[in-house]
């Protein structure tokens, strides 16, 4: 007879209800993409490759500067058990910040997956604008050669990125614009030329406004790389008609005498002398 040992055999035939240790999770990161990049927000989305079908938690985004100091972290709770998660992260809407524009950013987003955080690589992105706000500076200006047909204006212009251009919008007072450049702003008769002294020169001609003459009004406008820009009003000017020369009487010739007359003279001046000499002589 065999003896077995009950409380061992039921040990033994007893199924275990323990649940096996599970795998981490394979969690990629695809078709990253830019959704839109603007002067202060920027909307980017990434796809969580989750083909383990693990819990997803969270999703979220670190923003750090081109320098690779962090800005702003952000993190937003979900739960998926799916093998992908598409996930959008706008910066305005989602993280509450406000980018600045003409700037380099870098950013990491990444996804809880199983309880452990799981990095995308990180990428980096440029917002439009500019992030120079300081506008060109306008100085020493004067006004020079006037005459009938025009004046010269010049100035110089500075700028810490840059000066792309400077335009000197002119009119007359008679009747208003009406004769002004048009678009003046980028109309290349409205602009000053640099020469190698560093002024911006501008020409402005009488025949350009229908030859009027009086009282000129010229602008002067300075803008810089990013389009920040400065006016300044150039000295008025007013153009008279010059003045006629007055004619000069033509000068009169010397008398000219002739040889006859000029011997006629002389005899005569030669007998008031010897009346003149009689006469003493005479008791």
């Amino acid at each position: 007879m065999n003896n077995f040992n009950l409380s061992a055999l039921a040990c033994a035939i007893r199924p275990s209800y323990t649940s096996a240790p599970q795998p981490n999770p394979t969690v990629t990161f695809a078709d990253y993409n830019q959704n839109g990049v603007w002067e202060t927000n920027a909307e980017l989305y990434i796809k969580v490759m989750n083909p383990s079908r693990a819990h997803v938690s969270a999703v979220g985004c670190y923003l750090y500067d081109a320098d690779g100091k962090l800005v702003k972290s952000y993190s937003e709770n979900c739960s998926f058990n799916t093998s992908y998660v598409n996930y959008n992260c706008n910066f305005n809407n989602d993280m509450k910040y406000t980018l600045t524009a003409g700037t380099t950013y870098k950013v990491v987003l990444y996804a809880v997956v199983g309880g452990k955080e799981y990095k995308d690589t990180m990428r980096s992105f440029t917002t439009t604008g500019s992030s120079d706000k300081t506008a060109p500076v306008i100085s020493d200006v004067s006004v020079y050669d006037i005459s009938e047909t025009g004046y010269k204006v010049k100035c110089k212009a500075d700028d810490n990125v840059g000066v792309v251009k400077v335009q000197f919008p002119t009119w007359t007072v008679f009747q208003g614009q009406d004769d002004i450049q048009p678009e003046w702003w980028e109309n290349s008769k409205a602009a000053g030329t640099k020469d190698a002294s560093g002024y911006y020169i501008y020409e402005v001609k009488a025949s350009d406004h229908n030859g009027e003459l009086g009282d000129y009004i010229t602008h002067i406008y300075a803008y810089d790389k990013a389009g920040n820009y400065v006016s300044y009003n150039a000295p008025s000017v007013t153009l008279k008609k010059a003045a006629a020369d007055t004619p000069q009487p033509a000068p009169v010739p010397a008398e000219t005498k002739r040889p006859e007359t000029e011997s006629r003279e002389r005899e005569i001046q030669e007998q008031k002398s010897r009346m003149n000499r009689q006469r003493m002589e005479t008791p």
